[in-house]
């Protein structure tokens, strides 16, 4: 338990090099990653904290060839009959926004939000927040003012007690600026 607690630590700080564009360390973090056995940690996590890191790090340097890898084998995991699982329209929809590729963004975040796809109840609030902000920025920028107005007024009747810190709230308040 110690050790998972430990690499959990690892993790946080591998995401926060990510996310201050010191990818450098965070790609030495993963390597220490890589190189530690799957028996070490507990329910045979360390693919899915390899994976998710090399992920981040691909997204931080808008790596079109790594990401269009990555989403390959996702998909074939995230099947679930017919559908696909939401978890996987967003980490495209990530994509897409990273690549600046707003068709893609458009159709993955869609997906969320038309409920289209297998939601887990823990993470259903969550997928819906950033698909409906994603689709009101969209919707501004396309000057789509009334479509913008109608996805913000859901996010918030779903997000109405949530912290105006909290980065979601930052960004649906930066749009409802620019309505």
């Amino acid at each position: 338990l110690q050790m998972f607690y430990s690499f959990r630590l690892l993790w946080t700080q591998a995401l926060q090099h990510v996310q201050t564009g010191n990818l450098r360390e965070a790609k030495s973090i993963l390597k220490q990653f890589q190189d530690l056995e799957n028996s070490n940690l507990p329910l045979g996590l360390q693919p899915y904290f390899v994976n998710e890191l090399r992920f981040e790090i691909a997204l931080a340097n808008e790596d079109s060839n790594q990401l269009e890898e990555m989403l390959t084998s996702y998909r074939s995991k995230a099947q679930v009959g017919s559908k696909l699982r939401c978890m996987f329209n967003y980490r495209e929809a990530r994509s897409a926004t990273a690549l600046k590729d707003n068709a893609s963004l458009e159709a993955a975040a869609r997906q969320i939000s038309d409920q289209e796809c297998v939601m887990n109840s823990k993470t259903r609030g969550i997928l819906l927040a950033h698909a409906r902000l994603w689709l009101a920025e969209l919707a501004l920028d396309g000057g789509e003012n009334d479509n913008a107005r109608s996805l913000l007024e859901a996010f918030r009747q779903d997000w109405s007690t949530a912290d105006e810190d909290l980065g979601l709230s930052q960004l649906a308040g930066s749009l409802e600026e620019r309505l």
